[in-house]
This record gives structure tokens, C-alpha cells and sequence, in this order.
């Protein structure tokens, strides 16, 4: 016969109540409460406590083992929520809902404020300057340092800041955007270059944002243009380099000129060829020589 020994373990309890912004007494979601229960390595799976806390119309109450440590209350809403909250009745408001370190509980916490907004909506429409939708375009969102929900603790993989999802046609809509707080969203899609906006969004807001992106440039057209002349006359001139292959040499040469002396003015440069073989000196004033050695294809 197997005996069996129960201990009774010694509990504190943590309470809270949700509001809406108005102050108005309601009822949202379950929080979620982790932490270790004793000094083992953070690996082992064994010593994580996680629960989950129970809800009424009073608000919410979980229950765990006295003396947990890093003990984090995590509060949930779905996506059309918006979160935050003070750990007690006359603490200060914060937008952190995630993660929320409790230290280690070795007493009671009661008089957590939860306030519960109707996120605004943002709807984004990514295009490009003739008008075409960008499907593939994703979004980043940030808050200012310090007032973010994951502040601290992470963010969400497609969003950073605040998450959103793809709308059947083609535009992305936030989820759990925090009123009133001004946020950066930038616009990203590959060949284009990235646009920024900064925006704020009152509660229950829905607004659509139009944001349309440029083509990003090649090589070539982000080069001062009389330099590339110049330099691939040189190279054709010359060194008769063939036609076809010039502009590419011209862009490389430039490129180079402009990264071994950045802003600063070159005196002269050389460049010769042998063998397929293309070797570029540069001289500058009080600085002496360079060398390069790039390979011309084969024409």
C-alpha cells in the first residue's frame, strides 16, 4: 500500500478589479500569474508555477504559493481591448498589462486597478506611387521608450509594439492600440523604401491611413550622375573597358572612391586592367595611396 503525505502550502492572494474608462465597474478577462517556486536553474521546466486567475462581477482573484519569486501578472482582452493599470488604488497608471513584476510574493496584493478601453482601429492601405496595393508590405509599430504594454519584457514577432492582421483586401488592421498615446507605425515592403508615420488615436477611433511608397533607387541613380559620367568616360576612354560593362565598372569604382574617403575630397585616381583584372589607386592630400583589386567580367 503507497501512503501518501499532503502538506498544506501557504498562500497570498493577489485582487484586482476592472474598469472601463469611465470608471464603471466590469467584467474582462482571466490574468495569468508565473513565476519560480525555488532557486533552480531557469531551464528546468519543474520549478515554473503558472496559474490562472478566477473571475465575478467583484473582478478577478488568484491564488498562490507564498514566498513564489519573479512572480509576473500578465492581463488579457481580445483584439478590440486596450489595457492599463495601477497595483493599487492611488498608484500611478501604466500602460504595461504584460509582465508586470510582483517581485516575490510574500503578502497579499489587493487594490489592482484594471482600466478597460475600446482600442482605436487602424486600418493601413500600403500602395505604390501608381496606386497598386502592396500585399507583401509589412508594418512595425512603436510606442516612446517606457510606454508600451510589453515594455521590458518583448514584443510580438509581425508588429513589434502593438500586433495587426491582414484584412481580405489588402489592408492591415491593429489589434489593442492604446488610446490617446502617440505611436510610430513604418511601412516596409521589399524594393521600396520605407515610409514613417506618427500618430494618435482617441478611444473607439477607426481611422484608414493611405500610405504610399517609393521605389527605391538603383545603384546607379543614387550616384552623383556627373561623377559616374566622368568616371566611366575614363574607364572607356582609356582603358577601352566594352560598353556593356562600364556603367557597372563606374558604379564599383564610385562606390569604392566614396567609402575609403567618405565625405572628404579625393585628389585623383588611376585604374588599369590586365588580365580581367581591374586595380583602382587613389591619392588625397596628406593621406598617400589605396588599392583595389575588382574583377571585370569577361566580355
Amino acid at each position: 500500500m503507497v501512503s501518501v503525505e499532503v502538506r498544506a502550502i501557504p498562500q497570498v492572494v493577489i485582487e484586482g478589479q476592472f474598469f472601463d474608462s469611465k470608471g464603471k465597474p466590469q467584467i474582462d478577462h482571466e490574468p495569468d500569474l508565473r513565476g519560480r517556486i525555488d532557486d533552480k536553474n531557469l531551464g528546468d521546466r519543474g520549478n515554473i508555477y503558472l496559474t490562472e486567475g478566477t473571475i465575478d462581477k467583484n473582478g478577478f482573484v488568484i491564488r498562490a504559493p507564498k514566498g513564489l519569486k519573479e512572480a509576473k501578472l500578465s492581463l488579457m482582452t481580445n483584439e478590440h481591448g486596450a489595457l492599463r493599470v495601477r497595483l493599487s488604488k492611488d498608484g500611478p497608471l501604466s500602460n504595461q498589462s504584460r509582465d508586470i513584476d510582483l517581485g516575490t510574493l510574500d503578502h497579499d496584493v489587493r487594490g489592482i486597478e484594471v482600466i478597460c478601453y475600446v482600442a482605436p482601429i487602424l486600418l493601413i492601405k500600403p500602395v505604390a506611387e501608381d496606386g497598386g496595393l502592396l500585399r507583401e508590405a509589412k508594418l512595425k509599430f512603436e510606442y516612446a521608450k517606457g510606454r508600451g504594454p510589453w515594455e521590458g519584457q518583448g514584443r510580438y514577432v509581425d508588429g513589434a509594439d502593438v500586433s495587426y492582421e491582414k484584412q481580405d483586401d489588402g489592408r492591415k488592421r491593429t489589434n489593442q492600440l492604446l488610446p490617446d498615446e502617440e505611436f510610430t507605425v513604418t511601412v516596409e515592403a521589399e524594393g521600396y523604401e520605407p515610409k514613417s508615420e506618427k500618430l494618435k488615436l482617441p478611444e473607439g477611433a477607426v481611422k484608414e491611413l493611405e500610405v504610399q511608397l517609393k521605389k527605391q533607387q538603383t545603384a546607379a541613380q543614387q550616384i552623383e550622375k556627373p561623377r559616374l559620367i566622368e568616371i566611366e568616360d575614363r574607364l572607356k576612354d582609356r582603358l577601352r573597358v566594352p560598353a556593356e560593362h562600364s556603367l557597372q565598372l563606374a558604379i564599383a569604382t564610385y562606390e569604392y572612391l566614396q567609402t575609403i574617403h567618405k565625405s572628404e575630397t579625393f585628389v585623383d585616381y588611376t585604374v588599369s586592367i590586365q588580365d580581367s583584372e581591374i586595380s583602382i589607386k587613389t591619392a588625397k592630400k596628406k593621406v598617400g595611396k589605396s588599392k583595389r583589386n575588382n574583377t571585370l567580367p569577361k566580355s
